[in-house]
């Protein structure tokens, strides 16, 4: 039997990623991940519901950049993204289980674990509630790579900026 060779995106998604959490202050429905970076040193995603609204971003790495990470949240979210609403932790293999924690050698010094950031936008008012953040829908023509926002009660933008700026049209509603 070969053995895996562990990168910091195959470890992560083996053993950090879960699909089908609910929908956080949105819909509840299961939630599934899209990486929207994955490099040798950085593994950034997005936890969406079928709707594509984004509930949770997440990035890990092995030393935490937390000003990389929100220039790049920043870059697609704008001031939606508030120093508040992000978090930090550390993810060591013995608390992931026996076979995370033979493989983190591969990946990472064992005691001192693989870093992982997130990111979930806090309503603080009502104001906060009739927006929303939504990733760019490939099932809408779009790259299903950038995020955007959008009011809530808008059910026709589909797309994040690049792509309707680029000329991809989204389908008629209803199709």
């Amino acid at each position: 039997m070969q053995s895996t060779k562990y990168t910091l995106g195959t470890f992560s998604k083996q053993f950090l990623v879960l699909d089908g959490a609910k929908c956080y202050r949105h819909c509840e429905k299961p939630t599934r991940f899209v990486s929207l970076l994955d490099s040798d040193d950085k593994l950034v995603g997005a936890y969406v519901c079928p709707e594509e609204f984004v509930s949770r971003v997440v990035f890990f790495s092995k030393a935490p950049e937390m000003s990389w990470f929100e220039s790049f949240l920043r870059d697609q979210v704008g001031e939606r993204l508030r120093a508040k609403d992000l978090r930090r932790a550390s993810r060591h293999g013995w608390e992931l289980g026996r076979d995370a924690e033979k493989s983190i050698v591969e990946v990472v010094e064992p005691s001192k674990g693989l870093s992982e950031a997130y990111w979930t936008f806090y309503a603080m008012n009502e104001e906060d509630k009739k927006s929303g953040t939504f990733l760019c829908s490939t099932k809408d023509g779009g790259c299903g790579k950038r995020m955007f926002t959008k009011r809530m009660d808008d059910h026709e933008t589909k797309l994040c900026a690049n792509c309707r700026s680029s000329g991809r049209k989204q389908p008629p509603q209803g199709s």
